[in-house]
């Protein structure tokens, strides 16, 4: 639900994208593979936001029975997103993550973020083919 409704907002600002790319690393959410802009929407809960979100100060806190199994789930896909970050910025990639919370609040908000990250992305990218131009 809030990655379509992430999408749809960024659809009516003009931002053209691909959902779910397997050619880019991690399988973002969304991507733009001509600016290597990728996209991740995270759920609050399997990504490690829920027990902020319910004021707690301690991951575990929310899981009154089998702690140990869902910190451990939990943190492995911390681990993971880490991994996938890194390795789409090793590749060129800006990555932007965001919450589903937020967007659910505000679906304006991180999409206007992800239409001046794109914006910036293009004007780099125009600037690096006015240099390729000059020095030919």
């Amino acid at each position: 639900m809030p990655e379509l409704l992430l999408r749809k907002t960024l659809h009516k600002l003009g931002v053209r994208f691909r959902v779910a790319s397997r050619k880019v690393p991690g399988k973002p959410d969304i991507s733009i593979v001509k600016y290597k802009l990728a996209i991740f929407v995270d759920g609050d809960f399997w990504h490690g936001n829920e027990h902020k979100l319910r004021g707690l100060s301690r991951l575990e806190d929310p899981f009154p029975t089998n702690s140990g199994f869902w910190c451990r789930k939990i943190l492995g896909n911390i681990e993971r997103d880490q991994r996938v970050n890194q390795c789409l910025v090793d590749e060129g990639w800006t990555v932007i993550r965001i919450w589903a919370s937020t967007i659910l609040l505000n679906p304006d908000e991180p999409a206007q973020s992800i239409q001046k990250a794109l914006m910036k992305l293009k004007s780099i990218n125009v600037s690096d083919a006015n240099l390729k131009d000059h020095s030919s």
